[in-house]
This record gives C-alpha cells, structure tokens and sequence, in this order.
C-alpha cells in the first residue's frame, strides 16, 4: 500500500473500503480539507488494487461544473 497522507478522513478509510467491497456504491461527506479528494481516491485505487477490483469517483463540483456547459 501507498504511504498516504495522516487526514481526518483516514480514519474512516476502512469503513468506506468495506462499504464498497460488499456493495457498489457509498457516499462520504466530510468537511472542506477532510482529505476527500486528496486522500480518498488514493485509498480507493490502492483497495482495488489489493482485490483486482475497479473503482470509479466523482468530484461534484467537477459534474456540476461540467454539467452546467
């Protein structure tokens, strides 16, 4: 595994890797600087990696953004 950053979402990283393992989706909301965008796609590929598994995330502000064009 990848050294990540020490943010406030780590310590929620295994609850979302399980989450997703035994569904297919999940939503995480945390505060600006939680570390959401910056650490949770890390994580996320590094867990896909682990169980050769495929994972997708989205940026809202990126889709609305994108959308509003």
């Amino acid at each position: 595994m990848t050294k990540l950053p020490d943010l406030p979402v780590s310590a929620v990283l295994p609850q979302l890797a399980e989450a997703l393992a035994s569904g297919n989706s999940a939503v995480l909301v945390a505060p600006p600087g939680a570390g959401k965008t910056t650490l949770v796609p890390l994580a996320l590929l590094d867990a896909a990696q682990t169980r050769d598994a495929q994972n997708s995330a989205t940026d809202p502000s990126v889709t609305v953004k994108d959308a509003s064009r």
